[in-house]
């Protein structure tokens, strides 16, 4: 399958996406449902055609203006630890790629998960939480077991609420499925680094954000 700039631009933006959001829920306890909600889906988007099957532009658009900003060299702290993120969740995207068992574990999780949410969806019952609470315990008994680890920094209260924390291993883990989208499309990391790899993915920022 041959993908475009843009392909490349929105995997990455994803991956910015659910570094964002993990740095919101540790700093502030709390992020914009909607952008949480299109992170999550993503992992249940199994065996796409396409990147837009996974995402559409407005579904990461706060990744957008985060690696618009990150890439404009903004000196804000904030910025500093989702890079780190970002940075990290490719890496570890990595490491989990040379793991055949790690990726079968994961795989074969993400199915089982799925038919719980479709059978509580059809059921009418409320399946968020049910969700999150499992995709944060597959992140815990499958990434977590892998080098390098992240550590994430925020306040304490946030960190040790539970429902934050599940919510930001379950956005870790929609992380990885970014990351490992990303470098599908041809994503590497002299994309973030060189001048002239940076102009296309700042030209197509440039037309949402």
């Amino acid at each position: 399958m041959i993908y475009t700039d843009k392909d490349r631009t929105i995997a990455l933006a994803a991956i910015f996406q659910c570094s964002g959001l993990v740095h919101e829920l540790a700093a502030k306890g709390c992020a914009e449902e909607s952008f949480v909600s299109a992170c999550i889906d993503s992992l249940f988007v199994v065996s796409p055609g396409s990147v837009s099957e996974v995402y559409s532009p407005k579904d990461v658009l706060f990744g957008f203006k985060l690696l618009k900003a990150i890439l404009k060299k903004s000196s804000d702290v904030k910025n500093k630890h989702i890079l780190r993120y970002a940075l990290m969740l490719i890496k570890l995207s990595k490491t989990m790629k040379k793991n055949k068992s790690v990726q079968d574990y994961i795989g074969e999780q993400i199915k089982q998960i799925l038919r719980q949410r479709e059978y509580l969806e059809k059921s009418g019952k409320e399946f968020d939480n049910i969700v999150i609470t499992r995709l944060a315990t597959l992140y815990r008994e499958s990434i977590s077991t892998l080098l390098p680890r992240i550590h994430v920094i925020g306040k304490s209260q946030h960190l040790h609420n539970e429902k934050n924390t599940h919510k930001i291993r379950a956005l870790l883990l929609s992380g990885i499925r970014a990351a490992v989208l990303w470098q599908q499309t041809g994503g590497k990391s002299l994309h973030l680094v060189l001048p002239w790899k940076r102009k296309p993915i700042l030209n197509i920022l440039d037309g949402y954000v």
